[in-house]
Order: C-alpha cells, then sequence, then structure tokens
C-alpha cells in the first residue's frame, strides 16, 4: 500500500508540475503576444522555451491521466466478455504496452543523457536549453509505467478472484 501511495503521490505531483507548465505557456505566450501588439516587441525567448516547455507539459502529465483513467478507451468488445477473461485480455494488453514503454524509455533516457553531456541547446535569440526536456520525457514515462504496473497488479488480483477491477475511466466510476 505505500508503494501505491508514493506512485500514485509522484503522479499527482507531476501533473501538479504540468499544470504549472501550462500556467508558464499560457501567461508567458499571452504576455508576449500582449507586449508586440502594444509595444511591437515581446519578451526574448518565450518562444524558444514554449515548445520545449509543452515536451515536459505532455510528458510528465501521462502518469496523472492514467492515475484519472483518462486515457482513450473503448470496452465495446470487452463489456460482453466474463470478468476474468476481461482482466486477462487487459493483463496481456498492459504487459505489451510496458514492453515497448521500457525500450523507449531506455534510449530515450540515453538520448537524454548524451544530450546533458553535450550540454544541448537550441539556437534563437537565447540558447534554450533542450536536455530539461528530454529529462522530463525520461522521468514521463517513468511514471507512467509505475502507475502501469499498479494496473498490472489490480488486474493480477482481479484474474485470482475472478471478479472485475475496478477501472477509474468506466462510467459508473465517473464523478
Amino acid at each position: 500500500m505505500i508503494i501505491r501511495a508514493v506512485i500514485e503521490s509522484t503522479s499527482v505531483l507531476l501533473g501538479i508540475v504540468a499544470g504549472l507548465l501550462l500556467f508558464y505557456l499560457v501567461l508567458g505566450i499571452g504576455t508576449d503576444i500582449t507586449l508586440r501588439t502594444i509595444t511591437g516587441r515581446g519578451i526574448p525567448s518565450v518562444a524558444e522555451y514554449a515548445d520545449i516547455v509543452l515536451v515536459g507539459l505532455v510528458y510528465l502529465s501521462l502518469a496523472r491521466t492514467q492515475f484519472d483513467g483518462g486515457h482513450v478507451a473503448s470496452g465495446l468488445v470487452a463489456m460482453h466478455m466474463p470478468p476474468r477473461l476481461r482482466c486477462i485480455v487487459e493483463l496481456v494488453g498492459m504487459l505489451f504496452v510496458l514492453a515497448v514503454l521500457a525500450g523507449v524509455t531506455w534510449y530515450t533516457g540515453q538520448i537524454a543523457y548524451e544530450s546533458y553531456l553535450r550540454g544541448e541547446y537550441r539556437l534563437g535569440l537565447t540558447g534554450a536549453l533542450v536536455w530539461p526536456a528530454r529529462w522530463a520525457i525520461v522521468i514521463g514515462l517513468i511514471a507512467w509505467q509505475l502507475q502501469l504496473w499498479l494496473r498490472v497488479g489490480d488486474l493480477v488480483r482481479g484474474i485470482r478472484a475472478g471478479t472485475d477491477v475496478e477501472d477509474p475511466s468506466s462510467p459508473d466510476m465517473m464523478v
């Protein structure tokens, strides 16, 4: 239970960080556009950092989205399966996704490490560092995988019990 609480708390924390990045984007770009309209000059480097911040926003929010059950899913076929079979099918899918994500995370981690060592930056009015965004991808993917492993544990328990597993994205769970 402690591990679940730590993973879920991390997912929530990363979701908050992603929200702050969204706030930065809205405030920074909005202010930049307003200043450009009024004075003809914007804020230096807002454009350079906007797409880098957007990467962090997307990847850091993956685990929170999984936690909330917000990923796209369709239960059209699954709703006609017995509970144990439904859990088995979802478990097989989850294990496949986790295997693919492990490979993607490993490869992305290598790229992020090399980017950090090189001090990779993006050309523009200012040299916007790229490597923090690359690490945000790795952190987001790892957090998402941890959240998926929690689901795998729930599915295994559902298979053993032969019962349905609570799914946060199901209509019954929506508030």
